[in-house]
């Protein structure tokens, strides 16, 4: 068997088969639907009068070109004035930072959604042929490099072939906004493949064109960061002219990077006061604490092609699955030691992989988007520990036990992908009432009380989604309680309502979630939609007895606290609509869906379900 896939791995024309198995597998497929950050880009891109009016200023429909791929991941910023507006129209709710950033600046991969927008007319289908192109274009420089590293078949091809279809890798195709987690990787492995021939012939132009696809990488994606990694392990394990010298080969690229994270904070870009992203070059504490709270996670999510485990589990497990996490990764790295010691390849990919994890780490949930730079190497020093055990020189078991990782990171995701693309089983998108359930009571004229929603980032979404799908937008939004939570709800008076909760709300990721009799699951589905609250506030912020906050008509008073997480609020409509005039929702964790709240009475008390 290794011999027929070493004769079919080296043939001059494995990279047209590769081709065909991306695209086998990654047609446009059933799932084809805007996801999240596509319907903000779509604003963004396109422009939006009904948004715009309503202040969300980065869809300015007259914006230049400049403007917009500026704005191409722009979230919301304190500085910048887009979080005030977002909390005065409510699709960041009250418990939400008030002064914080999320706005990554990544212009190349904005102008991949500039033409999407623009030339492709904003058409899902092309949008997803235009991210093939750039899956296609990470594929090919994964191929090159590794057959670059080493030329026996079975080493470079079956780690392109992991390295392509592996669901750590692949799981985020088919989010549009994602794209830019394929495309930095292309410009990535081509900087360390110039990098090494620069080395090699000390010929410049290969200098030349590695500094300038680190350049362009950095302003698709900021993982590019990673392949530094590489380059440094490269320059201690494999430079010809020593350990020395191959480390100040180095220097220009770090320089790149100095300039570029200077000019990106003068800028105002980034991440900071949130609890999802932990930016190094703003919290560099906490960057420390985080990064080695989650690397053994993101080799985990590398073994077994499951992201972002811990945000399955309870707050009371999280240290035990690390430290477990941690004891698995310290006995597979005691078992190839020898390995890995006799072949210098071996310890500079290896080395490159594991210092690639650290801007990775900047990710709390550690999904596989920037995870990407540290599966080039993981998935090199795979395939070249796994190639010596496929041929017949090695017992069966060894034999079936080398197949069947290859099977697992290859063979699987691959048909798994191909099912889906396929359509082979008919899922369709069920409707959970979002905006069906208030469709004949939305008017511009009129706010939207959503009492209990479900998702942070579904609220914050909410006038991007639809305004894309052409629903009237309501006149704001205000939120009353995070979805996870359960609590009575109190009409006190005319304009007053008071929320009384037994457990704290959870208004951050860092609070703990119990069902109604006071148990913690060990696992949920409902802690990563918890975990998403890190993208709007932080775990930091502690709430004190008095606090007082005012959204656009709407005053929030919090009347009591536990360990600065409110237990009891009390909401005043002192704007210009009336309560009754405005349309109510609450979503329905036993249904799963949406559903319109009649308006309660004075005196009357509502109970609302938590989702354990």
């Amino acid at each position: 068997m290794a011999i027929v896939a070493a004769k079919l791995l080296s043939h001059r024309y494995f990279f047209i088969l590769l081709f065909l198995l991306v695209l086998c597998t990654h047609v446009p497929s059933q799932f084809s639907s805007y996801v999240a950050d596509d319907y903000m880009q779509g604003s963004i891109f396109s422009g939006s009068d009904n948004l715009y009016g309503l202040g969300f200023e980065n869809t300015d429909p007259d914006a230049t070109l400049f403007s917009r791929l500026e704005n191409g991941f722009h979230f919301f910023n304190h500085a910048k004035g887009t979080l005030d507006s977002q909390r005065s129209y409510g699709n960041l709710p009250w418990w939400s930072v008030e002064n914080a950033s999320m706005q990554p600046f990544r212009p190349v991969a904005a102008m991949t959604h500039w033409i999407d927008h623009n030339l492709l007319g904003g058409d899902i289908y092309w949008m997803q042929w235009h991210s093939t192109f750039y899956f296609l274009l990470f594929s090919f420089c994964g191929f090159v490099l590794y057959r670059r590293l080493h030329g026996d078949p079975l080493v470079f091809g079956l780690a392109t072939l992991m390295l392509v279809f592996d669901m750590s890798v692949g799981v985020n195709f088919s989010w549009v906004a994602a794209r830019n987690s394929y495309f930095a990787v292309a410009f990535g492995a081509m900087t360390l493949l110039w990098f090494i021939r620069w080395r090699e012939t000390d010929e410049i132009k290969w200098l030349g064109l590695s500094l300038s696809c680190l350049a362009i990488g950095l302003l698709t994606a900021e993982a590019m960061v990673g392949i530094c990694g590489y380059l440094g392990a490269y320059g201690l394990c494999m430079d010809r002219r020593g350990w020395l010298k191959g480390c100040l080969a180095v220097v220009p690229y770090l320089l790149i990077v100095v300039i570029w994270r200077i000019a990106y904070n003068l800028g105002g870009f980034g991440a900071y006061g949130i609890g999802l992203y932990t930016d190094p070059g703003r919290d560099f504490v906490g960057f420390v604490e985080q990064l080695i709270s989650v690397v053994p996670l993101i080799y985990f999510s590398q073994l077994t092609g499951i992201d972002g485990l811990s945000s399955w589990m309870a707050l009371d497990v999280w240290g035990g699955v690390r430290g477990l996490a941690w004891l698995v990764l310290v006995g597979i790295g005691f078992a190839i030691r020898h390995f890995v010691w006799s072949s210098p390849l071996a310890k500079f990919m290896l080395l490159g992989s594991i210092l690639a994890t650290v801007p990775h780490a900047s990710l709390l949930s550690v999904g596989s988007r920037s995870g990407t730079f540290v599966s080039i190497g993981f998935f090199f020093v795979l395939a070249l520990w796994l190639s010596p055990y496929l041929g017949s020189a090695h017992s069966r078991l060894k034999r079936m036990l080398a197949w069947s990782v290859i099977g697992y990171h290859f063979l699987l995701p691959m048909l798994f992908l191909g099912v889906i693309s396929w359509g082979v089983f008919n899922i369709k998108y069920v409707d959970d009432g979002y905006y069906s359930s208030i469709e004949s009571e939305v008017r511009e004229d009129r706010s939207l009380v959503v009492v209990n929603p479900k998702a942070p980032n579904r609220l914050f979404y909410l006038p991007y989604e639809w305004d894309y799908k052409g629903y009237l937008l309501p006149r704001s939004v205000k939120a009353l309680a995070p979805g996870l939570s359960s609590f009575t709800l109190h009409r006190t008076a005319d304009r007053e309502f008071e929320l009384i909760s037994a457990s704290p709300l959870v208004v951050n990721h860092r609070v703990e979630m119990v069902d109604d009799v006071g148990k913690v699951p060990v696992m949920s589905s409902a802690y990563p939609i918890r975990l998403l609250e890190g993208l709007v506030t932080h775990p930091d912020i502690h709430f004190v007895k008095g606090d007082v906050f005012e959204q656009n008509g709407l005053q929030v008073r919090v009347l009591d606290t536990d360990a600065g997480v409110p237990t009891k609020v009390k909401f005043t409509f002192v704007g210009e609509e009336h309560p009754n005039d405005m349309v109510w929702q609450w979503f329905d964790w036993g249904t799963k869906m949406y559903k319109q709240l009649a308006v309660p009475m004075i005196g009357e008390i509502i109970v609302f379900g938590g989702p354990l």
